[in-house]
């Protein structure tokens, strides 16, 4: 990641410093979306926007999709991270780096600055997550995705 992108990175994570957490506005699947979309150009946070605006209808959208399926089969071109690779689970996490975890009821989107992860709550909006808590898939499912930018 270039330097302007990681000051730009910083910004975006100081805005949402106190946001506080809102279905289908900022959650913890869509700020991902959303910081790509900043970062690449690109629209492809509208994709999953329109598809849930409360709990009950982020859990259902949630189950139609399916994390192994990214970048990969017949859903590819739908949910590929614009502007970024699949890395290895055992790369290092560099600043940057977005990952996507499947709990079995949504995705959890986490970035990585400065060795924390970073993703969004509904109680506390956005949260610092130790390395210990997401290095390793925390998730039932033991799966999560993880991108860098190209």
């Amino acid at each position: 990641m270039i330097l302007e992108e990681k000051r730009d990175l910083a910004l975006f994570l100081a805005e949402l410093t106190h946001k506080q957490h809102k279905w289908g506005e900022f959650d913890c699947s869509l700020w991902v979306a959303d910081w790509v979309d900043r970062l690449t150009g690109t629209n492809w946070a509208q994709g999953i926007r329109d598809h849930y605006h409360d709990e009950k209808s982020a859990f259902k959208f949630a189950r139609t999709l399916n994390p192994q399926k990214m970048m990969v089969g017949e859903d590819a071109d739908k949910w590929k991270v614009p502007g970024y690779k699949e890395i290895d689970k055992d790369e290092m996490p560099l600043t940057g780096d977005i990952w996507w975890q499947d709990d079995r009821t949504h995705y959890g989107g986490i970035i990585i600055f400065n060795g924390l992860g970073y993703s969004v709550t509904i109680d506390d909006g956005l949260i610092r997550l130790l390395p210990e808590h997401f290095a390793t898939d925390q998730s039932p499912s033991k799966y999560t995705k993880r991108f860098r930018r190209i």
